[in-house]
């Protein structure tokens, strides 16, 4: 009797072991990926890897609807990197800013008020990089990047959104779209970058149940 009490006793031990293992397993596939957001990190590292996982499935999607509204910015290029999951804004540094300037035109909230409601929400993090052509001396190239990029960044703080929400890149003359061997070539070179990241909060929004779908 007592050989069969502890034969049912450790098939009692081993099924509550298998369970546990296939909860670990399920509660593993769906756990939510842990969004890294640093100004220490360079702008490659913040971006990252495409995240996997059959629990992220509905991002690229969602990323590519509002890649979409956003297109309707006029004289901005829109892209989505990292399989679909980040979106990309491509400005012309004069779409912001005046020649050899760092203030912002009284005109930008045409272009960067709709970038504000995805940041403002909380659902994305918003990386800002500047960068020119070579006209200039690198010293001046890269502070003219500095102050631009601040600029902007401000915009967006003064509009409403929280400060560790924002990251700014000043990049001088370095990363030339087109090599600088004519006026349009060094045009397209002056621009603003701006990078949509999905936040943390709207990883978990969608593990919660409380995603708001755009």
């Amino acid at each position: 009797m007592q050989v069969l009490l502890k034969i049912f006793l450790m098939g009692c031990c081993l099924a509550l072991v298998a369970c546990s293992t296939v909860s670990n397993l399920v509660g593993g596939a769906h756990k939510t990926k842990e969004v890294v957001f640093d100004a220490q990190l360079t702008l490659e590292e913040n971006v990252g890897e495409p995240w996997e996982g059959k629990h992220l499935e509905w991002l690229p999607e969602t990323v590519k609807e509002l890649s979409q509204e956003l297109t309707a910015i006029p004289d901005v290029r829109v892209f989505t990197l990292r399989d679909d999951q980040v979106v990309k804004l491509l400005i012309p540094a004069s779409s912001l800013f005046a020649p050899n300037d760092s203030v912002l035109k009284p005109s930008v909230s045409e272009i960067l008020s709709p970038v504000l409601l995805p940041v403002q929400s909380k659902e994305y993090n918003l990386i800002i990089a500047a960068y020119m052509d070579d006209s200039g001396k690198p010293e001046y190239t890269q502070k003219m990047t500095q102050l631009r990029a601040e600029a902007t960044a401000r915009w967006f703080i003064q509009a409403g959104i929280d400060t560790a929400s924002v990251i700014t890149y000043a990049y001088g003359s370095e990363y030339p779209r087109r090599p600088n061997t004519s006026v349009q070539a060094r045009a397209e070179n002056r621009r603003i970058e701006l990078f949509l990241l999905p936040s943390q909060a709207l990883l978990d929004s969608q593990k919660r149940g409380f995603f708001r779908k755009r």
